[in-house]
């Protein structure tokens, strides 16, 4: 018999998801045994299911947020949003206070304005039907989505009036008995597949794919089989705080964040050569960041979360300008309609 958990937790885990607003240790976020849709004539449809936390974990999903910024053709600043972790992020407050130093219009700001995070969420899936791939059938995987299928499993917790349905009550997808299926139907598009018609379905027991409910016997099966998740979670202490985000960004890029539009240049002292601890984990994805980053702008791909090489190629003088402290609405930009179109499953 599965074990039993506490699933009320999971509302508030996925309720805290809706909050859109490096001291760095050597770790690889290359998630292992993932699940990824195969298309076939542009389209993939698969019936899965969202399973609960492995037993020594409290969430069944991890929440990374990630700001890729492309500088120069080619060429890629990437940090860790630090709003993840309820601090105030750099990046973040760049693109805040752009829209309130009182020098540009809306459309102007536009090309000062950093990325938003993107943000990818992993949790354990059970694949119950797959034309596409029938070997994946009956086996669980790890499975990396973005913020549009979120608001899908959030919208089921909380209810919400289905046009055929009526009104649907809210429920945890993620319970084994009183969960329900989730049909991915994704359409390749030039951003990346498009999730539009995906949902979830009624709510009924685990089955496989006839439909036929599996027994208590194969469920604790799949239990067995679920996996952790916390290793790809990136921790506070694993990531590079606000003043290493900024001395790293005016190293690499030639300027400090506000410099363009707003305030004095931040007090930060010069990046050293060499901060204790980065060094390895810096030099384990700077081969990859160029790759990364072309494959979400590019294709939309699932995004692979990684942080920017130490060495820095741009060496020029920043001009001292004047701060001002202030809020604003961040406004969409290119990774914004990247998961509005779902750019996001592969």
């Amino acid at each position: 018999m599965p074990i039993q958990r506490d699933f009320s937790s999971y509302f508030t885990a996925v309720q805290n998801t809706a909050e859109v607003r490096d001291n760095t240790k050597k770790q690889s976020y290359t998630v292992e045994n993932t699940f990824k849709p195969l298309f076939k004539n542009g389209k993939a449809e698969v019936i899965m299911r969202f399973l609960p936390s492995h037993p020594n974990e409290f969430k069944p999903f991890i929440e990374n947020r990630t700001h890729m910024y492309e500088y120069e053709p080619g060429k890629f600043f990437g940090c860790t949003c630090l709003e993840k972790f309820g601090i105030s992020c750099p990046i973040c407050d760049h693109n805040h206070k752009l829209y309130t130093c009182g020098k540009y219009t809306k459309e102007e700001a536009k090309p000062l304005r950093l990325p938003n995070p993107k943000r990818r969420f992993i949790s354990n899936v059970y694949i119950v039907k797959n034309d596409n791939a029938p070997e994946t059938e009956g086996n669980v995987y790890r499975f990396e989505f973005g913020i549009q299928i979120m608001d899908m499993i959030r919208n089921a917790m909380q209810g919400y009036d289905d046009p055929e349905e009526g009104k649907v009550e809210g429920y945890n997808p993620f319970d084994w008995k009183n969960g329900a299926n989730f049909i991915y139907n994704g359409v390749q598009g030039a951003m990346g597949p498009k999730l539009d018609k995906s949902k979830f379905g009624k709510r009924r027991p685990i089955s496989d794919k006839t439909g036929r409910e599996l027994t208590e016997a194969e469920i604790d099966t799949i239990e067995a089989k679920i996996y952790t998740l916390d290793e790809y979670d990136k921790k506070l202490d694993q990531v590079w705080n606000s003043d290493e985000i900024r001395k790293r960004f005016a190293k690499k890029v030639g300027y400090r964040l506000f410099e363009k539009f707003d305030g004095t240049p931040e007090a930060v002292l010069p990046l050293p050569d060499e901060i204790p601890g980065t060094t390895e984990a810096v030099a384990s994805v700077t081969e990859s960041i160029t790759n990364a980053a072309q494959e979400t702008v590019q294709t939309a791909a699932p995004e692979v979360d990684v942080f920017a090489e130490a060495a820095a190629n741009a060496t020029k003088t920043v001009k001292p300008t004047k701060a001002k402290v202030a809020k604003a609405q961040a406004e969409d930009d290119f990774f914004d309609n990247l998961e509005k179109g779902e750019g996001e499953e592969a």
